[in-house]
């Protein structure tokens, strides 16, 4: 049952006993589901109270007529699950949250009811495993990744069809973001986006951290990590380091999975039925779209994407 405020408890009384409005037009009027106003219509209707009687009447007098269970209750105290234990047995495979409940209320059939118990487990284990924050100092990472999300662009004389490839690169400290489309991910174009990053930035990265793509990454396991030869050379050339993204861990790579987003939601998206004859028509009108000024290099954004 939806849990509602005093203010909104009154208001269903109201339109219940005084404008007499049914069930189902008060859910419709106030947007609670039928069964909330009609259990709340009931507890007031046991009380003996009338509608007319609530100016006079207080909350807390209000509260506890309608929910003695719970007013009751104030003042119990409940046993408490054993939370290491809960802890342990919820990472076993196959182990549910009503299991271990049913397993709690065998031992103490006094205890909490099946919400309050999860709420409670959760929070412990929530401590136990709380989640990293990810700080970055200035110029340290520079992380890389191409969007999903393609864009097509279609040759004005034989009408083929092709996908422009999009990347994105995002700074970890400030999150600056820069985007470049490109006509393939191919090793010439993946290397040529991060010098005109590097020079949109004004510097270049201590790390670069991308995506296990084939243009980065010729392998990567757990004991063998091999980097594409011209991807070395260029991270040789410009004196910073590439370490690759681990396979399957986005989190490894967050900032710059927030800027794709960002970049497919507020820029591509909006683009979407315009046509495009040539990559560079394309990195125009993102251009145009993201705001930055058009000097005829690849599109150069500055700001940043939030959900």
């Amino acid at each position: 049952m939806t849990r509602l405020t005093m203010s909104e408890i009154k208001e269903v009384i109201r339109l219940r006993y005084i404008n007499q409005l049914s069930i189902r037009q008060i859910s419709v009027s106030t947007g609670i589901p039928k069964s909330t106003v009609s259990d709340y219509v009931n507890r007031f209707r046991i009380t003996g109270l009338k509608a007319e009687e609530l100016s006079s009447v207080s909350e807390d007098e209000l509260y506890s007529r309608l929910f003695p269970e719970r007013s009751m209750s104030l003042n119990r105290t409940f046993p408490m699950p054993d939370l290491d234990y809960i802890a342990r047995e919820k990472r076993r495979k196959g182990v549910t949250w009503l299991l271990l409940w049913q397993e709690y209320k065998s031992v103490h059939p006094d205890g909490y009811n099946y919400t309050q118990f999860k709420e409670y487990c959760k929070k412990h284990i929530s401590r136990l495993s709380p989640t990293m924050r990810q700080i970055y100092n200035a110029g340290e990472i520079m992380f890389v990744d191409y969007s999903g999300l393609t864009m097509d662009i279609v040759d004005r004389y034989t009408g083929e069809v092709s996908e422009a490839q999009i990347f994105v690169s995002a700074l970890g400290a400030s999150g600056a973001v820069f985007v470049h489309a490109t006509e393939s991910q191919k090793k010439e174009s993946f290397i040529l986006s991060h010098s005109l990053a590097f020079e949109y930035y004004g510097a270049v990265s201590k790390t670069v951290v991308p995506d296990n793509l084939k243009s980065a990454v010729t392998k990567h396991t757990r004991d063998v990590l091999t980097v594409n030869s011209s991807y070395s050379d260029m991270a040789k050339y410009y004196g910073c380091a590439v370490i690759p993204a681990r396979p399957a861990k986005p989190q490894d790579k967050a900032k710059v999975e927030q800027a794709v987003q960002g970049i497919q939601r507020w820029v591509l998206a909006k683009l979407r039925n315009r046509l495009f004859n040539t990559v560079q028509e394309l990195n125009s009108a993102i251009a145009a779209k993201s705001g930055a000024d058009w000097t005829g290099n690849p599109v150069l954004i500055g700001h940043h994407f939030r959900n």
